[in-house]
């Protein structure tokens, strides 16, 4: 992929306005002694707001998501 200067400042201002929630979402999950609930909770909103995103970027990284997530559902813990 090629990345000029021009093409530079819009991605990421793609990147920070829609997925830009991650990082905080991300520790929020590290953190031990979270109740399950939350934990849940915070895995919901995490896929609402990356639902939000429509465009193919968007629909290519909710299809990642998905596959993490049966990943995740197939594997026995």
């Amino acid at each position: 992929m090629h990345f000029n200067h021009r093409s530079m400042e819009p991605n990421l201002i793609f990147i920070d306005s829609n997925y830009g929630f991650l990082p905080t979402q991300i520790t929020q999950l590290e953190t031990q002694g979270v109740k399950l609930s939350e934990t849940i909770n915070a895995i919901i909103h995490t896929e609402k707001k990356i639902e939000e995103v429509t465009n193919e970027i968007g629909v290519a990284i909710q299809k990642k998501l998905r596959n993490v997530m049966k990943k995740i559902g197939d594997s026995k813990l």
